[in-house]
């Protein structure tokens, strides 16, 4: 993963990495905003003014001097990763609401190829954004795009996720804390982690699902988050009618 631009010059690719001197902190608040940063800044009553940018995110009191700093290193890092085809600084290097974004535009060339048509190794990838990502449903268009096309193997899936994906028996029994406003394809095989998120910001509109699936519908299985996560079309859920 880059990391913010240090003293050094020219590179064999012919980038320059951006240059800085000694800081200090009266430098960095009174510093002009860069003119590209400045259409990302959001003022909020209860909050006040934040920067939202793909490359910088600074939630309260922005240091403008230091989002400069952070925007024109990772600006440099991610020419060079492009140039370097070194996807997964590409798509890390970005904040986390953007990832998805970085891999569809950079990586796929801004196209949502369906992830049945993807190497290995972009599958990997797209699992580790999958993983990593809190915002499943604004990113709803790439993710019904990525998802597409099944093939009846597994999409999105983790090492663990892999090895437990062999021993699971053809009909399964999966919870899920449900709302409307998401994707509605992430189960679990855990009652417990159905009861968290059914529960989670204490909104009586959800609620907790249970239903069993075939196996041969599952087309993801991530344990990395110890959510023991399934995704599975909803459609393909008999859901029990309590």
């Amino acid at each position: 993963m880059a990391s913010e631009a240090t003293e050094h010059g020219a590179t064999d690719s012919g980038l320059t990495m951006p240059k800085f001197g000694e800081l200090d902190l009266e430098q960095l608040v009174n510093e002009p905003l860069l003119p590209e940063l400045e259409p990302y800044l959001r003022h909020e009553t209860a909050f006040g003014t934040s920067l939202h940018h793909p490359l910088v995110i600074e939630p309260i009191a922005v240091l403008s001097g230091l989002a400069n700093r952070i925007y024109t290193s990772k600006t440099w890092a991610l020419k060079k990763a492009i140039e370097d085809q070194d996807w997964s600084t590409v798509v890390f290097i970005h904040e986390r609401p953007y990832r998805l974004e970085a891999f569809v535009e950079h990586v796929l060339n801004g196209l949502a190829t369906p992830l049945v048509d993807l190497s290995p190794e972009l599958k990997a990838l797209a699992t580790e954004i999958w993983s990593d990502s809190e915002n499943h449903y604004e990113m709803k268009q790439y993710w019904d795009q990525l998802l597409s096309k099944r093939d009846g193997a597994l999409l999105l899936a983790d090492k663990k996720g892999l090895e437990l994906y062999g021993t699971l028996p053809e009909e399964l029994t999966v919870y899920r804390g449900d709302h409307e406003d998401s994707l509605r394809i992430s189960w679990s095989l855990n009652r417990s982690t159905g009861e968290f998120f059914a529960n989670r910001f204490n909104d009586r509109t959800r609620a907790l699902l249970t239903g069993t699936v075939k196996k041969e519908h599952i087309f993801g299985i991530i344990m990395d988050r110890n959510e023991a996560e399934i995704l599975v079309d909803m459609r393909q859920v008999n859901i029990d009618k309590e």
